[in-house]
C-alpha cells in the first residue's frame, strides 16, 4: 500500500484501517465476484517430467517424492490417494489474494473439511509448467508462467495470465480478481490439450458467471460443520507432525551426502589440475554440461547453478579456456 506522508499520517492511516476492517467484520457485507469453472488435468506427464528432473538432478530422496499426491494424502491424514487427488473438484476455490507475480493466485477452498496442508519443495524445484495447479502450506496457486516453485504438484489447467489481455476474458494481463471464485472439472489429456489449445489460441470462451460471497451465510455453514471440522484439522496435524519429522530426517541425511567431498579433491576442495569455477552466490549445483575430457572454448557453458529460484549459467572465461 501506498500513501501521501502530506496528506495523511501513518498513525491516521493505521486507524482508518483497521476501522475499515471491524466495520466489514461486523456489517457481513455480500461480496461480489465471479466463479470460473476451469478444467483440470489430474494426471499431468509435465508434472510427472518435473518430478523425474528434480530427482536426478536436486535431489532424490524426500517425503513428497517421488509422487507429490501421495505426499499430500498421507500429511493430511487421508487414507486414499485418489480421494485426496480429487478432493479439489469437490468445492469451490475462493481467491484470497492476487500475488504481485503475473496475478498467481493465492486461494483456499471454502470447505474447510478439505484445506489441505504441504510444505514446499526444500530445494525448490528449477523448472514448473504454467498452468500447474500447486499446494504450499493452507493454499493452492496456478502458476501463471513457466518457472521455478516449490509447491506441491497436483494438476494442471489454465493459466490465468495473458500478458498483452487479448484473449477472451481479460481486461487486464491477469484474469484473478480478490473474492473470485474456482470451480475445477476433470478432464482427460485429450481434451485438455484441446481445450488449451483454444485458450492459447484466444478462441475459448471462459465459463465464467457473476457470484456473491455472503459472509453471513458462510458463517453459518461453518458454524454448522465445526465438529466434523474440528476432527479433520485434529486428525490432519497428528500426520502432519508424523511427516514433518520423517522429512527432517531426510533432509538431514541429504544435506550431509551434499557436503561429503569427493576423494580427490583437497580440504578446500580444490582438484589437482583442475580450475576452480567459482560460484556467484550460495547455489545448488543443478546441472554439469561437460564431461572429463571435453574441449571447451570462453564462453561455453560448463555448469547451470540453482538459487533463489533462477538458473545461473556458469560459462568458460578466456583464462579457463
Amino acid at each position: 500500500m501506498q500513501f501521501d506522508a502530506l496528506t495523511i499520517s501513518q498513525g491516521d492511516l493505521l486507524k482508518r484501517l483497521i476501522k475499515l476492517e471491524h466495520d466489514l467484520g461486523t456489517q457481513h457485507r455480500p461480496i461480489t465476484g465471479r466463479l470460473f469453472k476451469f478444467p483440470l488435468l489430474l494426471d499431468d506427464p509435465l508434472a510427472k517430467q518435473a518430478i523425474d528432473e528434480y530427482m536426478t538432478k536436486l535431489r532424490d530422496s524426500a517425503v513428497y517424492l517421488p509422487d507429490n499426491m501421495a505426499y499430500i494424502a498421507k500429511a493430511n491424514g487421508v487414507d486414499d490417494v485418489t480421494v485426496a487427488k480429487r478432493s479439489i473438484l469437490a468445492c469451490r476455490q475462493l481467491v484470497t489474494e492476487v500475488s504481485f507475480l503475473a496475478g498467481t493466485p493465492l486461494m483456499m477452498p471454502l470447505d474447510p473439511r478439505l484445506v489441505y496442508v504441504a510444505q514446499k519443495y526444500n530445494p525448490v524445484r528449477t523448472f514448473t509448467a504454467e498452468g500447474t495447479l500447486g499446494l504450499g502450506g493452507p493454499l493452492s496457486v496456478i502458476y501463471p508462467l513457466d518457472a521455478p516453485g516449490g509447491y506441491q504438484l497436483w494438476g494442471r489447467t489454465l493459466s490465468p495470465w495473458d500478458a498483452f489481455a487479448t484473449r477472451p476474458g481479460f481486461d487486464q494481463p491477469w484474469l484473478f480478481k480478490n473474492f473470485d471464485q474456482v470451480q475445477y472439472y476433470e478432464v482427460d489429456h485429450a481434451e485438455f490439450d484441446r481445450i488449451h489449445d483454444l485458450y492459447k489460441a484466444g478462441r475459448l470462451e471462459l465459463e465464467v458467471e457473476d457470484v456473491t460471497f455472503d459472509p453471513k451465510s458462510y458463517e453459518e455453514f461453518l458454524h454448522g460443520i465445526a465438529d466434523e471440522a474440528a476432527t479433520f484439522v485434529e486428525k490432519r496435524n497428528a500426520a502432519g507432525k508424523a511427516v514433518t519429522q520423517e522429512e527432517r530426517k531426510l533432509l538431514e541425511e541429504w544435506r550431509e551426502a551434499q557436503s561429503a567431498q569427493p576423494e580427490s579433491a583437497g580440504a578446500d576442495g580444490h582438484i589437482e589440475g583442475g580450475v576452480d569455477v567459482v560460484a556467484p552466490m550460495t547455489s545448488s549445483l543443478w546441472k554439469i554440461m561437460v564431461e572429463v575430457g571435453d574441449t571447451v572454448k570462453e564462453g561455453d557453458v560448463l555448469v547451470i547453478l540453482e538459487a533463489m529460484k533462477m538458473e545461473i549459467r556458469e560459462c568458460c572465461s578466456s583464462y579457463a579456456a
